[in-house]
């Protein structure tokens, strides 16, 4: 199955999903999936951004863009700039915590990547010998996987935790 078809095949499979949902739901679902892309045997599944460190003025100021990636792909450099940027390095430790609670969980390789300089789930599936059905199924458990990770996000995102952290860094 080229990616083509299998990225139709997704969104079909969105729009089957969506339809028991209400709108704002059925919006953030298709939002979730980002990219599906097939190279050889391996098939990548990408979200949406959780953040874009470009968008963080406090970061951007301090160094240039190809060092801000290098220092952001390295979860050990977080600490660091947790008191200039409180909020995206909560962000992104309660990100790389979702995606390591639902990958356990489905039994999938979800995990929380910063590339270029975004941040996004991301998931791997390796299509080595499968029939177009098994690699459906399992292509269709990652989206589902993927679907948890984003829904817990945003129930992150829009919680009370985090708009205390927002608004102890307005309040410096």
């Amino acid at each position: 199955m080229d990616e083509g078809m299998l990225w139709d095949k997704v969104n079909i499979y969105l729009d089957d999903l969506s339809t028991e949902v209400d709108e704002n739901k059925r919006i953030w679902m298709k939002a979730a999936i980002g990219m599906v892309k097939r190279q050889d045997e391996t098939i990548d599944i990408s979200s949406g951004i959780i953040a874009d460190i470009r968008d963080w003025e406090e970061i951007s100021t301090k160094q240039t863009r190809a060092e801000t990636i290098k220092e952001f792909q390295d979860i050990k450099n977080w600490k660091k700039w947790k008191r200039i940027a409180p909020a995206l390095i909560a962000d992104l430790e309660r990100s790389e915590d979702i995606a390591n609670e639902v990958a356990k969980k489905h039994g999938v390789n979800l995990k929380m990547v910063v590339d270029r300089t975004r941040a996004h789930f991301v998931v791997e599936i390796n299509g080595r010998g499968l029939e177009d059905d098994e690699l459906l199924h399992r292509t269709y458990k990652h989206v589902d996987a993927m679907l948890e990770a984003w829904d817990l996000y945003r129930t992150w995102l829009y919680g009370k935790e985090r708009l205390k952290i927002v608004r102890s860094k307005a309040h410096r």
